[in-house]
């Protein structure tokens, strides 16, 4: 309840207060850690459980795969995942791969993700499909995004979100004939996209914003601070990818995402 609620550090203190910690109690507070972005303490938290003697289940291999793909710790999720069937004969499911693939995908190893997706015994689903094709977002690869988002519109043909994913990618590289043609699909299969909105509650009243709305009484001051937080953010050394309307840090090198797959070990023996 804490972890769900954002106070992290209060889940943290009762999961210390209990006087048996067993196997639930180790798996809920490693993905509590994961989804935190928190991945050296799922870690950390993982293998005190393994020396307490308390067995993992998929469930909490699940966890500090997750944790590895949110922190980006190639060599941690590899040697993990490895030790999943090696060690315990624990069999990957779909979403164990779907971590491993995103992961791999996160540091630009894509072709390592995909002949990952090839060594499944079982056949990818939408999950695994849709954690390649992210990944292949993230670092413009349009071979790869496009057998991903086939797969894909064979499995989900009215999920809206696949097209527009592959649309960005194309809009990215300045593919604007591929862009219309995938609008052209979703006018042709009359998909429908959903519009993004959030709540949160202030002062036991509860705000919603939906996407491109300004219906909000402060709508002037919310777009007022954000604009100042993409001054304070370039200030501090990050600049927009035109290509995407983001903020990209200025250290991202891909060089650096080239080498961390030669540097880690092959997970397909796994």
């Amino acid at each position: 309840m804490y972890a769900k609620c954002g106070s992290i550090k209060k889940a943290f203190q009762v999961f210390k207060t209990a006087n048996h910690k067993d196997l639930l109690c180790y798996s809920t507070m490693i993905a509590a850690f994961a989804n935190h972005g928190l991945g050296q303490d799922a870690i950390s938290l993982f293998d005190e459980m393994h020396r307490a003697k308390v067995r993992p289940d998929g469930v909490a291999f699940l966890g500090v795969l997750s944790a590895c793909n949110h922190g980006g710790l190639v060599h941690e999720g590899k040697w993990y995942f490895k030790q999943m069937t090696e060690a315990f004969g624990i069999q990957p499911s779909e979403k164990h791969y779907a971590c491993m693939v995103g992961l791999l995908g996160r540091v630009g190893c894509l072709e390592e993700a995909h002949d990952l997706i090839g060594s499944m015994p079982m056949g990818p689903t939408s999950v695994v499909w849709g954690a390649l094709l992210a990944a292949c977002a993230v670092n413009c690869n349009i071979q790869l995004a496009e057998t991903a988002a086939a797969e894909l519109f064979k499995s989900e043909p009215d999920n809206s979100g696949n097209y527009i994913l592959l649309s960005n990618i194309y809009a990215a590289s300045g593919q604007w004939h591929d862009v219309a043609k995938v609008r052209a699909m979703i006018r042709e299969k009359r998909v429908r996209k959903n519009r993004g909105s959030s709540w949160f509650e202030l002062g036991s009243v509860v705000h919603e914003f939906v996407m491109g709305d300004v219906s909000h009484s402060e709508s002037d001051n919310i777009y007022l601070i954000l604009n100042l937080l993409g001054e304070d953010m370039k200030l501090s050394g990050y600049v927009i990818d035109a290509k995407k309307n983001d903020f990209l840090p200025l250290s991202t090198s891909c060089h650096y995402f080239s080498s961390s797959c030669n540097d880690v070990e092959d997970v397909s023996e796994a």
